[in-house]
């Protein structure tokens, strides 16, 4: 997926990737909804470094496609992250305990996003979150 915006993982990746994502959102969108999509983006970007890079090799990076699809009904906006890291199913992840300090981040995006999907295919973890701009 070279021909994609791909970074490394690191923190100091997450401020380009959500600039990067940014200049691909279409202009009709407002910004409370282009900030909703960020902050899931934002939240996939985040776990892939704090979690799957934590066994992964320095080399480790993650990049994404964004796709619009419209028809008379809605449209929607499908971005598709993908990393190098090894498998990491975030559905296997235990649910926050109420009271903890983290983990709200899966909820987070699954409440922003209208889908969300994930799968290990050809050595990558690939990230599927759906958005329909018009429930926002």
């Amino acid at each position: 997926m070279p021909a994609y915006p791909v970074f490394a993982c690191q923190p100091a990746s997450l401020a380009p990737a959500r600039a990067a994502l940014l200049a691909q959102l279409p202009g009709c969108l407002g910004q409370h909804q282009k900030g909703l999509i960020l902050l899931a983006a934002g939240e996939v970007w985040q776990n892939i470094i704090r979690h799957g890079a934590a066994g992964g090799s320095p080399e480790s990076c993650f990049g994404f496609r964004l796709k619009q699809h419209k028809s008379r009904q809605t449209t929607r906006l499908w971005l598709t992250s993908w990393d190098s890291n090894p498998a990491c199913d975030p559905a296997s992840w235990p649910s926050p305990l109420p009271g903890s300090a983290g983990g709200f981040g899966l909820l987070l995006i699954r409440r922003i996003a209208s889908q969300t999907r994930y799968q290990r295919c050809a050595g990558l973890n690939i990230a599927v979150l759906v958005f329909q701009p018009d429930n926002l």
